[in-house]
């Protein structure tokens, strides 16, 4: 029988491309986005209430490439889960600056069944909290 991991709630390690990191580190991107699919449910949700699945409420993310050559800290501010459609994405537009999904949401709106909606994990970065990204040491 194989057992359960403990899941840390303090810390989320998710891989980026460093790209991405080097546009969270200058302030350019202020939220990272992953599929709502199930390997993300597995590690972002907790299931231990049955009757109340609740997103774990990490405090951090340390992001980090396949080898573990860099990575990346930061502080999280909020989270949360919502549709991939034409208002949400404009709300992100306006909070974030956000428009990664912007040709994704074109035509879905409040009118499209749920059903036909893709969903997305969402998280605002409020600081870096560290990196060994050589010119952006902390």
């Amino acid at each position: 029988m194989k057992e359960q991991k403990e899941v840390n709630r303090e810390e989320l390690s998710l891989l980026m491309r460093k790209e991405n990191a080097l546009d969270i580190i200058t302030g350019k991107k202020k939220i990272e986005t992953r599929a709502m699919n199930d390997y993300y449910i597995k590690r972002c949700f907790d299931f231990t209430d049955k009757e109340n699945i609740t997103m774990i409420p990490f405090k951090r993310i340390r992001f980090h490439n396949y080898n573990n050559t860099w990575h990346l800290t930061v502080k999280i501010k909020t989270g949360g889960y919502c549709y991939l459609d034409e208002p949400t994405i404009k709300e992100f537009n306006e909070l974030y600056d956000f428009h990664d999904f912007d040709e994704a949401a074109t035509g879905i709106d409040d009118n499209t069944p749920e059903e036909e909606k893709s969903m997305f994990i969402w998280y605002e970065v409020s600081e870096v909290l560290g990196t060994n990204i050589a010119q952006f040491k902390k």
